[in-house]
């Protein structure tokens, strides 16, 4: 059986061990504002990818997608996720720590 675990400072994983670095204890406003705005045109470029996908003349493969995204990250990423996260109650770098 493997043994590890995760410390604040040290992630071990049987004999090797990676030291990771300080990070930050709170994003800046600007991070998370970049950030989010990069999702939008993330998520936002595979929906206008998948507009000319239609049946009948009715975009059924995008507005599935957004309903799939706005699912996954209103309700389950930040209930699944976000809640067990160092940052839950505090500005991560998309901001959802604090809502």
């Amino acid at each position: 059986m493997r043994k590890s675990y995760f410390n604040s400072k040290t992630f071990k994983v049987e004999s090797s061990q990676i030291t990771m670095k300080e990070g930050l204890e709170k994003y800046s406003l600007s991070c998370v504002v970049g950030q989010n705005i990069f999702l939008l045109v993330y998520f936002g470029i595979g929906f206008i990818g998948m507009l000319p996908l239609r049946i009948h003349g009715f975009p059924i493969l995008s507005i599935l997608y957004a309903f799939f995204l706005a699912t996954m990250l209103l309700f389950v990423l930040r209930k699944h996720l976000c809640t067990h996260c160092y940052y839950y109650g505090k500005r991560c770098n998309t901001g959802w720590g604090e809502l």
